[in-house]
């Protein structure tokens, strides 16, 4: 049998499993092995992940409630800061996201959201500055001189 099907198969019967308790529950195969399998998988969509304190813990995606791995009692204020930085950057207020996806960067987070946090909004901040929508829109600064009002 596929080992990439097999850990499938454990992890589908215990989910919330750490990648050491994967791999204990694998003794003759090879850690790295088993390691390199199990993040095929995730990379391939077929499992999720939570981030907790000591590593992460494995699912099958889409099966379980991400909510309920969740640590501490800001993980429903996360999720929902995150939901509505995104869609502020849908609706193209870009400056409001950052200042979002800043709130989630102040929050007591681990070293590697706030990397990603950060990197989020100062895509945001880019997306602000670079926004050359003018189409449809008139913008005038100074004194306008053309057309029928310019009389030379």
């Amino acid at each position: 049998m596929n080992i990439a099907k097999s850990i499938f198969e454990f992890i589908e019967k215990n989910p919330g499993k750490m990648l050491r308790d994967i791999t204990a529950a694998f003794p003759e195969t090879k850690t790295v092995t088993v390691k390199s399998a199990v993040h095929r998988l995730y990379y391939d969509g077929e499992l999720a992940s939570v981030e907790v304190t000591g590593g992460f813990i494995y699912f099958v995606a889409g099966s379980i409630d991400i909510e309920e791995y969740l640590p501490g009692g800001l993980s429903g204020e996360i999720l929902a800061l995150e939901a509505t930085a995104k869609k502020l950057e849908e609706k193209r207020y870009y400056r409001r996201a950052a200042t979002v996806w800043q709130q989630l960067c102040d929050s007591n987070c681990t070293a590697k959201a706030r990397e990603r946090y950060l990197r989020l909004k100062n895509a945001s901040v880019r997306n602000a500055r670079n926004m050359n929508d003018f189409a449809g829109s008139c913008y005038l600064a100074g004194n306008y001189c053309g057309g029928d009002l310019c009389s030379d």
